[in-house]
């Protein structure tokens, strides 16, 4: 299984992790990444997840996609970064996903975009209910 490497920034708003899911390459690992996410919210409460899966086939099956949104709706907020096409089409099927279980989520080609938009949304006073 290819490993999954976290850094941890603290922002003016609060603590954003970065997650690097761009190496993954089997099934199995969607759910492995899920269980990171899921521990990294629970140990290190961020205020933010930057989840990065480009350089990966991000195609997870719509179980997938549930398990993971809800990993990622333990955060307040939750931005991940893809490469286009289908990559981005199912990175927003997750961020929707995540919004509807309470996190504020979305999808990203660009790392800088997904950055400037969690630090907008983390100069605001109130997350997501």
């Amino acid at each position: 299984m290819a490993r999954m490497e976290s850094d941890s920034t603290q922002g003016s708003g609060g603590r954003v992790v970065v997650l690097d899911g761009s190496h993954l390459v089997e099934r199995k690992e969607w759910h492995a990444l899920a269980d990171v996410i899921f521990l990294t919210g629970a140990a290190q409460r961020p205020r933010a997840v930057l989840l990065d899966v480009r350089g990966s086939a991000f195609t997870p099956t719509a179980a997938e996609t549930e398990m993971l949104a809800s990993a990622l709706a333990g955060c307040p907020w939750a931005a991940i970064v893809s490469d286009g096409g289908v990559s981005y089409g199912c990175a927003r099927m997750v961020a929707t996903w995540a919004e509807l279980r309470g996190s504020g989520a979305a999808a990203f080609v660009e790392e800088t975009a997904a950055q400037g938009w969690l630090a907008e949304r983390l100069s605001e006073q109130e997350p997501p209910a």
